[in-house]
């Protein structure tokens, strides 16, 4: 699971971020800090996991679920926004 979670901002973000930067999207920088702290947070788990440090609940998954989905929501519901009104 967490090696799913390592996966998404791999491909999902990456391409959000190139496309931000493609048209130039004026809050990349502040998006962008939120994918790297997602990104963060999930490698601190899986490190942390494999090394016996913690285990994975019930409680982080919803953690995690509802960070993406507030994301979504929220910040990628602005970069829509934007992309919708910018030449492509």
């Amino acid at each position: 699971m967490l090696a799913g979670l390592l996966e998404y901002p791999r491909t999902h973000f990456g391409t959000e971020e190139k496309l931000m930067l493609a048209r130039g999207y004026p809050s990349y920088a502040d998006h962008k800090r939120k994918h790297d702290d997602l990104t963060a947070t999930v490698v601190k788990l899986r490190n942390d996991f494999l090394g016996g440090e913690t285990v994975i609940t019930m409680e982080v998954m919803k953690l995690l679920k509802d960070w993406l989905t507030e994301h979504i929501k929220s910040t990628d519901k602005l970069l829509g926004a934007f992309l919708n009104q910018a030449p492509a």
